[in-house]
């Protein structure tokens, strides 16, 4: 058998490299699954913000989603749908050792939305239900108790308010809070709009100022060099 040449060696190592490189940098998947209380998927979005970034919005379809998450991040997944309480779950892949990136670290996790009642107080859902991590000393992604143990008393007492809206109060209007909140974005965007425009309006007369201060001290040094090469000429006139 011929020993194998230096080429085909290095076209090996080459393509080791490659694959262990993909397998390095490989994402993780997290496996969603997505429930509405007496209700369907129509009209239900999920967005993903990375880093606080937009980076995928979902209109499941089914209740199951398997997004990739790059390492090194945090993640905030929101679930929406008119007429029911808004929820959220972070999700940090931050502090996963380099070494095991290329091992199955996929996990997943449940969210159920429930309907919205009038007059119940939601303010707890502002913040995240739960807050998943990479547990170094348990080499696995876990969800953080110590996070949950805090909110624990502020879901309590929601759960005792929204079991009593059930019976009492009317059910939010999915409609007129879709257009509530259209309302609210346009406004928003509006707001957005013109505080741009009056930063671009600053930035330009702030721009136009220091233009205006330059020409002027360009002006200044010129008409200064002007007088002192005046001088000179005067004073060699008179020695000729």
């Amino acid at each position: 058998m011929r020993p194998m040449s230096s080429k085909a060696l290095q076209l090996i190592l080459i393509l080791l490299l490659f694959v262990s490189g993909a397998a390095y940098c490989q994402d993780m998947v997290v496996l969603v699954k997505f429930q509405v209380d007496g209700g369907n998927l129509n009209d239900t979005k999920v967005t993903i913000t990375e880093d606080g970034a937009e980076k995928t919005v979902f209109s499941p379809a089914k209740s199951k989603m398997m997004p990739e998450l790059a390492f090194g991040k945090k993640y905030m997944f929101t679930f929406e749908k008119p007429g029911y309480i808004t929820k959220r779950v972070e999700v940090n892949t931050k502090n996963v050792p380099e070494d095991i990136r290329g091992e199955d670290l996929d996990f997943d996790f449940a969210v159920e939305i429930f309907e919205q009642y009038e007059g119940v107080n939601t303010v707890i859902f502002n913040q995240p239900v739960a807050k998943w991590f990479y547990d170094t000393q348990e080499d696995e992604f876990t969800y953080d108790t110590d996070y949950t143990k805090s909110i624990r008393s502020a879901l309590v007492n929601f759960d005792k308010e929204y079991e009593d809206a059930k019976d009492n109060k009317p059910k939010v209007d999915a409609a007129a809070l879709k257009a509530k909140q259209a309302e609210e974005a346009r406004l928003a965007a509006e707001a957005k709009a013109k505080a741009d425009e009056e930063k671009r309006k600053q930035a330009e007369a702030k721009a136009a100022e220091e233009a205006r201060i330059k020409a002027e001290n360009e002006a200044r040094v010129a008409e200064e060099k002007r007088l002192e090469e005046e001088k000179q000429r005067l004073a060699q006139a008179k020695q000729e």
